[in-house]
């Protein structure tokens, strides 16, 4: 008798080869010096802390409506952290699309330019989300915009190992940023069935050969070819 995998147990299957996630950005609000401040907060950092109200919103609400934004998008990179010009203002931008805008007011209190703090928001923002997906933060480039450079790319020949069998089953190509890339050991072939007709059948890039511990698959990295070749 054929045995099917549960449904949730398929979503999480699914989840964990596409290797899609998002970010719990989460925001609260603090009292500091008899000030209500809001804060963007992601595991125990405040990347963004908002101390004065626009566009009609208060501080708390100001944080809310950014931790909002960041925590919509998948697999969020700290490169993807940018600064940038939307109308007037600096802005600080994941993947083009507006997270915090650089208002006067906050400038003035951090003593600094609207564009220095874009930069300091940006800079922190991307040491948050280091901390929490394991993915480098790019280096600073000499750009006359001040954006950072997005890190080296590469590519890597790893074997293909069969959950469950723990045998060499082929090789497959991994790509993705050049220090994450080469934590990368090898690839797990996960395999399954929902219902009489679907077979599922995933590649997951992991920092071990020994698969029968814990599955920890390398963020920041993908499979972009299989060769079924002897090992």
């Amino acid at each position: 008798m054929k045995r099917y995998m549960p449904l949730a147990v398929v979503i999480v299957f699914v989840t964990l080869a596409a290797g899609v996630y998002a970010l719990d950005f989460t925001s609260r609000v603090r009292t500091v010096d008899g000030i209500s401040v809001g804060e963007v907060v992601l595991g125990d950092q405040v990347p963004i802390r908002i101390r004065y109200s626009a566009g009609g919103l208060g501080p708390g609400e100001r944080a809310e409506v950014m931790a909002n934004r960041l925590s919509q998008i998948d697999n969020l990179q700290p490169a993807d952290i940018t600064v940038g010009r939307v109308g007037p203002y600096w802005a600080v931008l994941a993947r083009g699309q507006l997270i915090a805008t650089a208002d006067p007011m906050h400038a003035d209190a951090n003593r600094t330019s609207t564009y220095g703090l874009a930069i300091q928001w940006r800079n922190q923002l991307r040491t948050a989300i280091s901390q929490q997906t394991g993915s480098p933060t790019p280096p600073l480039g000499a750009g006359s915009d001040g954006q950072a450079l997005y890190p080296r790319t590469a590519q890597k020949v790893v074997p293909i190992i069969s959950v469950g069998s723990g045998l060499r089953i082929g090789a497959a190509i991994v790509a993705g940023s050049s220090q994450q890339v080469a934590r990368v050991n090898a690839v797990a072939q996960l395999e399954g069935q929902l219902g009489s007709r679907v077979r599922l059948r995933a590649l997951v890039p992991i920092d071990t050969e020994n698969i029968v511990g814990n599955l920890r698959r390398v963020p920041g990295t993908s499979v972009i070819g299989v060769a079924d070749i002897d090992l």
